[in-house]
């Protein structure tokens, strides 16, 4: 009747655990899933593609039509119940996939049949909310009249009882208020330990084209084993992975490119974050391939001794990538700081504040999670180093490619790999830290408005670079004093009236109000650039914005006009140094790191990065270790 499998010694030997699947008549027969997280009955009753229908025959010889895979659940659980002696017509369908037309009519005659919308809802659903119209949806015959005044005898059919104890091996899961309503909707796998897994004699011997292997194997619903194989024998690339498995399952998506709002891209991340990484870890850690390391949310990346190692780990996350998770960002973002020994929060923070992940592949802005513009692209990019360049680009150590084309190869790759975006916006952080002795504000400031900005206020004005004849130490007390004024509360500065301005970049064609654009010492009057970028600030600006459109005509000098009309006040976003003081402030990325993000005293004193450490820097010159 129905046996379960055995798992193969090479499979056990991975240490991956899977339930075997059922085995009908000799054949294997495993569900594969539509749903995420799948289970129970169906939540997603978007109406069936018809490409994806099958006409079968059903009870009476009537032409029944069914999703193909629902479909081929069906026939494996028909077989299974002739093997149990329940004959034709027993389980042929009397009902599959209905139009919304054909449920309206159904509806209209619930309603009339049990007096009310309320009672026929017990029977019938509305148009648009049956679960017939997924095509997921088979009324079966049970030996009797499927109505509602035959339900108790119903229950108590042989052919009933046998669908109660076997119908969820086929991914067919009740509805209770009638027997012979069951829908399609087999469980995802949640995690590698669930992935089952088909293997037989010679079955190591007859995988002659691996990709190709792994592509069939997930049409039979064979993940786990053909994957790992495909690992064994050399392929890690998580990317190309989880496509083989993703296109695999949706062979008509081949040649389109899946955008990020359709609801499959989620089930892509899933693959890939539960099916394909938790694969690599057991391999990487069993010795079997050189598979290089994911970095779990939580996990202390400190623990890499040396840029090898780091540069190792980040190999995972280097190839091109359609769709990216959080938690991609935040492994990226660790390994990268830790190559270049600055906290890893404090990159981080700002691509959170520039937009994150929701900007990578952008139809419209072109310049990263991490809003790294295209001069400074071309300014930043030189400065990475080379051997940082090699990983990014999956190129090995010893490659000869000159500089010139590495950069290029760099600039070319930056639309569409999520670690070559952040390691650009990390390298242009860390090159402001470097020339602002390592003094947060500063470095932030200088992210948004550039380092010319930032000197001016270092400098009181004067200067749009370090001048020259200054000592080390010179330049280290006007930076803490600089600093200390952008850490300053928004209560001890003054916030000039703000105005309109036109950003290009944008591509809107609109004039953008921006509330508070000069910001200014109390005591000093100087201006303090860059502080609504670091602080939430309150601001006004006049109502109304300039009439002409804003586009790339209009001359730089031009793009800031005052606006007209009354006065409108508002509160601007937390600024990046809010964020920093308070990560809860950083949303889902918080989620995705609490463990390891705790909060900084907001007590006006300057944070700087010394030696890989934040610390606080009193007037006095001395440091106080800030506790991460």
């Amino acid at each position: 009747m129905i046996e379960r499998l055995t798992f193969e010694r090479e499979i056990q030997d991975l240490g991956i655990e899977a339930e075997a699947p059922s085995i009908i008549n000799g054949q294997p027969f495993i569900f594969i899933s539509v749903e995420i997280p799948g289970g129970g009955r169906i939540k997603d009753r978007t109406l069936v593609n018809p490409a994806n229908l099958k006409t079968i025959k059903g009870y009476g010889d009537k032409d029944i039509q069914l999703h193909y895979l629902a479909t081929k659940a069906w026939e494996a659980l028909v077989k299974a119940a002739r093997l149990d002696d329940l004959s034709e017509p027993l389980l042929l369908p009397t009902s599959g996939y209905r139009s919304p037309k054909t449920q309206e009519e159904g509806w209209k005659k619930a309603i009339k049949k049990y007096g009310s919308p309320e009672e026929a809802r017990k029977w019938v659903a509305p148009p648009g909310k049956s679960a017939h119209q997924t095509g997921r949806a088979i009324d079966f015959y049970l030996g009797g009249i499927n109505s509602s005044s035959n339900v108790g005898k119903l229950r108590m059919l042989p052919a009933h009882k046998w669908l109660v104890k076997n119908a969820g091996s086929f991914g067919f899961y009740p509805y209770k208020q009638e027997p012979w309503h069951w829908e399609y909707n087999p469980p995802a796998y949640p995690g590698i330990g669930k992935q089952p897994v088909l293997s037989g004699p010679g079955t190591t011997q007859n995988i002659l084209s691996l990709p190709q292997q792994l592509q069939d194997a997930v049409r039979k619903g064979l993940l786990t084993m053909e994957i790992a194989f495909a690992i064994l024998f050399g392929e890690r690339d998580v990317n190309k992975l989880t496509n083989l498995v993703f296109y695999a399952r949706y062979p008509d998506m081949l040649d389109k490119k899946l955008k990020r709002d359709d609801p499959r891209a989620q089930e892509w991340v899933h693959i890939r974050d539960n099916v394909i990484r938790p694969v690599l870890e057991k391999v990487s850690s069993l010795g079997s391939v050189p598979v290089a390391p994911t970095i779990p949310t939580g996990t202390d990346i400190s623990l890499t001794k040396n840029k090898e190692q780091i540069l190792t780990g980040l190999r995972a996350f280097t190839a091109p990538s359609e769709i990216i998770s959080i938690s991609d960002a935040l492994n990226v973002m660790k390994l990268i700081c830790q190559y270049h020994n600055i906290p890893w929060r404090l990159g981080y923070t700002i691509l959170v504040h520039e937009g994150g992940i929701k900007l990578f592949r952008h139809k419209i802005n072109k310049d990263g999670v991490m809003q790294t513009i295209e001069t400074a692209r071309k300014d930043t990019i030189p400065r990475i180093p080379r051997d940082l360049k090699l990983t990014l680009l999956g190129r090995t150590m010893s490659d000869t490619i000159s500089d010139k084309d590495l950069d290029n190869l760099i600039l070319t790759g930056f639309p569409d790999r999520l670690a070559i975006q952040i390691a650009t916006g990390v390298q242009e952080l860390k090159t402001n830290l470097g020339r602002f002795k390592g003094y947060i504000a500063l470095a932030f400031a200088a992210y948004n408005t550039g380092s010319g900005n930032a000197s001016l206020v270092v400098t009181k004005g004067k200067s749009k670079k370090r001048p020259g004849g200054i000592s080390d130490d010179e330049w280290e007390a006007m930076c803490r004093r600089a600093a200390s004024l952008l850490h300053q509360p928004p209560i001890n500065v003054r916030v000039g009236q703000g105005n309109w301005l036109c950003d290009p970049n944008l591509q809107t064609g609109k004039w953008i109000p921006r509330y508070g654009s000069k910001v200014y010492d109390n005591k000093s009057g100087i201006q303090l650039i860059g502080y609504q970028y670091l602080r939430s600030v309150r601001g006004c600006v006049p109502s109304q914005g300039p009439n002409s459109r804003c586009d790339w005509n209009i001359p730089r000098k031009q793009r800031k006009q005052p606006g007209s009309g009354e006065l409108v006040c508002k509160t601007t976003r937390d600024g990046a140094m809010d964020k920093l003081y308070n990560p809860v402030k950083l949303g889902a990325y918080y989620k995705a790191a609490e463990n390891e993000l705790h909060p900084i005293p907001d007590d006006n004193l300057p944070v700087k990065v010394l030696n890989g450490r934040l610390v606080k820097v009193k007037d006095s010159g001395d440091f106080i270790e800030v506790a991460l």
